[in-house]
């Protein structure tokens, strides 16, 4: 067997599975969904945001095909994170997210992964309850072909990126970050650096009290199909304060 062969096999064993970054930010009143909170007030904004937080790494941290990680904000909050990640994510390694805007952090965060020697990466964030294992699998099936996946969210935005080699930095910077440019934008970034890019079915992310209703609605109909996993706690969160 010749050294070539030999090297391709260990190369092949070597190889890591793909990763998922959960982005989020401390559920501290007055930070987190501050356009909802201006409309129903920082507590119960804030209680939201935690239940979404905790459906997303409950189901995030479960797969048994991809490796799952949490890149977390802001640093001086460490302790009020460290909350969150309880059994089973104990086991679910935590990084605190770079300094600058979100794509400066996002890009930070792909290197570390590509770095770690993952070959498909994708980040989600944690306000897009009814998003869940089967659109993640989707987007790394997506990779094997693409070199750029994007989910996108009603508002212009997106709720899911993925990649399948270090971003270049152009590709994130530069964005006009919580507009409605920002897909169109990336877009064009990508089409500019002859990056191959694949869309997921769009979906909504929550923002705002108009988000609230079409979401209630949206997790009863899948709680009486019997869908799993559901977002328990978002519903219970949305039943208690809403």
């Amino acid at each position: 067997m010749s050294r070539r062969t030999n090297a391709k096999k260990q190369s092949l064993r070597s190889a890591k599975p793909g990763c998922l970054s959960v982005f989020l930010k401390a559920p501290e009143p007055g930070r987190v969904k501050t356009r909802l909170a201006a409309k129903v007030g920082k507590r119960r904004a804030t209680a939201l945001y935690r239940a979404m937080v905790l459906d997303t790494l409950s189901w995030a941290s479960r797969s048994s095909t991809i490796d799952c990680r949490v890149d977390y904000a802001p640093p001086d909050r460490a302790a009020m994170c460290a909350e969150l990640f309880q059994r089973p994510l104990r086991r679910v390694p935590h990084y605190c997210q770079s300094e600058g805007n979100l794509g400066t952090r996002m890009a930070h965060a792909f290197r570390s992964m590509f770095t770690a020697g993952y070959k498909r990466c994708v980040i989600i964030g944690t306000d897009c309850p009814t998003l869940g294992p089967s659109q993640v699998s989707t987007a790394f099936e997506a990779l094997r072909d693409a070199d750029l996946v994007l989910g996108p969210t009603a508002d212009g935005g997106y709720y899911l990126i993925g990649l399948r080699r270090r971003p270049d930095p152009a590709l994130l910077r530069g964005i006009a970050w919580s507009t409605k440019e920002v897909l169109t934008q990336t877009l064009g970034r990508a089409t500019s650096l002859g990056l191959q890019t694949a869309l997921l079915p769009k979906a909504c992310d929550i923002d705002t009290v108009a988000d609230l209703p079409p979401l209630k609605r949206e997790l009863l109909a899948r709680w009486e199909r019997g869908e799993r996993p559901f977002p328990v706690r978002t519903l219970r969160a949305l039943e208690w304060e809403f």
